[in-house]
């Protein structure tokens, strides 16, 4: 699996890499400009792209669609899509792609932050409690969405 050289080489946890490879179910080949997740479409499972490029897209009525992000190896697709149950954008393959299917659900990842003391979830709302640990939890650099002086 091409993804699993990158985790590799990335310094990943030799556990999370393993978890994250044995959690995929299955690998599906699908061919260029294929539509993998549809508005409306009520996801069981989670896509991880392990090979290829993807954008996640809005259709529009009046216009093309509106491109939200594009996505790359080791990216899941639909992670949101999960947690909200309902899907509210395409994805579609830009190259050939190899996706892997995981029954994994985000709600682990979520249980573990809410234990963490990072967020809370009360009903439909998961309110960020600590920014500066889930920052530190995340690795994220505010300078990649030029945030270096900005406070939550």
């Amino acid at each position: 699996m091409p993804i699993r050289r990158r985790l590799d080489r990335s310094g990943a946890w030799i556990s999370e890499t393993e978890a994250l490879v044995a959690a995929v179910s299955r690998v599906v080949d699908v061919e260029a400009d294929a539509e993998i997740v549809r508005v409306d479409d009520t996801l069981s499972e989670c896509r991880l792209l392990s090979d290829g490029w993807t954008c996640r897209h809005t259709p529009l009525k009046a216009a093309r669609p509106q491109i939200l992000a594009l996505q790359l190896p080791g990216e899941f697709l639909d992670l949101h899509g999960l947690l909200e149950r309902r899907v509210d954008h395409v994805n579609v393959t830009l190259t050939p792609c190899l996706i892997g299917l995981t029954s994994v659900h985000a709600s682990r990842t979520v249980r573990r932050l809410r234990q963490a003391g990072l967020v809370s979830w009360r009903g439909r709302w998961i309110t960020i409690e600590d920014w500066a640990g889930l920052g530190r939890i995340a690795e994220f650099d505010p300078a990649y969405l030029s945030l270096e002086h900005a406070s939550p």
